[in-house]
């Protein structure tokens, strides 16, 4: 019978007749001779194995003997333009110990020729190997695809990779592995991905984004668009008040895998190092001070958060460009009492004033007088003389 594959389908194939499987074995091994299953003497005389065959048909047409073969047909793998394919191998030899993914092999033309894979010693499992765009003939009952986006590091950002394959890293003096590896190794790799698009198999590296623009995180009530509320302080004088405040963070490209390797991401930097330190450097700074004291010496909280963080954040690699004090809520009937002694100053400084200008009126009115009067002194004195 007649058979045709179309282009994008593939077929497999099932021998209803041939040698027995061998107890672990899963599909029949391809045996040369037979011209695509199509001279079924050719391959019974050659070994062929009864049950499903390694081989499979590409696109094409195909006269087959429907009493010795069955034949399904299946889709090609087809990986477009920015996406991987992840392979997983359902024979081989097995896993050693201290792996996660196959070896990587030559020879098999991307998993395509499934008995060249096995006689390389392929393993079963996930393999490191992965398939980049293009159009793949793949055994579906060998071999498992799964099709996904590549990794892609956009501009302002660069890719820290976590690689869980290759050696261990040595332990040093204090017993502890590095911060950072070379490549080759296990752990966080000391070198980034920059912009671009890349086929890395996600299972062997993990890419963290890290942004290298400057961050700003908010803590304000007012503001609906942040996730946090102001930071509530209370005064050595017993007032309880709310503080806006941002704080303006950025990572350097060289320091990046600092952040992964310490703390595993920026937004583990805000959660658990940023936001305790901010809340507790203003809590402890107002519990020094009175509440009016607090907000006059705005500039100091500033100067004393921002070296606070500083110090605190470059254990991570992450800079410190700016804290900054926005609105400070100080209850009203306080300020109302700050408002009043103001005005009470600025009136007395206005009555002072006024007083000064009476005083050189009166001054310069008595001096006028005493001018008008000179004539007649000078008239009366010389009369008495």
């Amino acid at each position: 019978a007649a058979i045709e594959v179309p282009e994008g389908r593939i077929a497999t194939v099932t021998a209803i007749d041939g040698a027995p499987l061998p107890m672990g074995q899963l599909l029949g091994r391809a045996t040369a001779g037979h011209s695509s299953f199509q001279d079924a003497e050719a391959f019974l005389a050659g070994g062929g194995q009864k049950g499903p065959q390694v081989e499979i048909l590409t696109p094409g047409m195909y006269y087959i003997n429907p009493r010795m073969f069955g034949v399904k047909l299946g889709n090609a793998v087809k990986v477009r333009t920015g996406e991987i394919g992840i392979v997983e191998a359902f024979d081989g030899t097995e896993l050693r110990t201290e792996q996660i993914l196959g070896d990587s092999l030559r020879g098999h033309d991307d998993f395509q020729s499934a008995q060249a894979f096995l006689d390389a010693g392929g393993q079963r499992g996930p393999q490191l190997d992965i398939l980049k765009p293009g159009m793949y003939y793949i055994n579906p009952l060998l071999f498992d695809v799964t099709v996904q986006d590549a990794t892609v590091i956009n501009i302002g950002e660069v890719g820290v990779i976590r690689s869980n394959v290759g050696i261990l890293p040595p332990v040093g003096e204090d017993g502890r592995t590095p911060d950072l590896v070379d490549e080759g190794y296990r752990g966080v790799l000391k070198t980034v991905l920059e912009p671009n698009t890349y086929y890395l198999n996600p299972i062997a590296y993990v890419v963290f984004p890290i942004s290298t623009l400057n961050i700003t995180i908010d803590w304000s009530t007012e503001n609906r668009d942040t996730p946090r509320d102001s930071v509530t302080v209370k005064s050595r004088d017993g007032f309880s008040f709310p503080v806006d405040v941002k704080v303006v963070i950025r990572v350097l490209k060289e320091h990046a895998p600092l952040v992964v390797s310490k703390i595993g991401s920026i937004q583990n930097a805000v959660d658990r190092v940023i936001h305790p330190a901010i809340g507790a450097t203003f809590r402890n700074n107002a519990e020094r001070c009175d509440a009016l004291d607090f907000l006059n010496n705005r500039s100091v909280q500033q100067a004393n958060a921002k070296d606070v963080t500083t110090v605190m954040l470059r254990e991570y690699g992450i800079e410190t460009v700016d804290v900054l004090v926005g609105n400070v809520g100080i209850p009203e009937e306080l300020l109302k009492t700050q408002t009043d002694r103001f005005l009470a100053k600025e009136r007395e400084k206005t009555y002072r004033e006024q007083k000064t200008a009476e005083d050189t009126r009166r001054e310069l009115e008595s001096a006028t007088a005493l001018a008008n009067q000179q004539k007649n002194i000078v008239a009366a004195h010389a009369s008495v003389e």
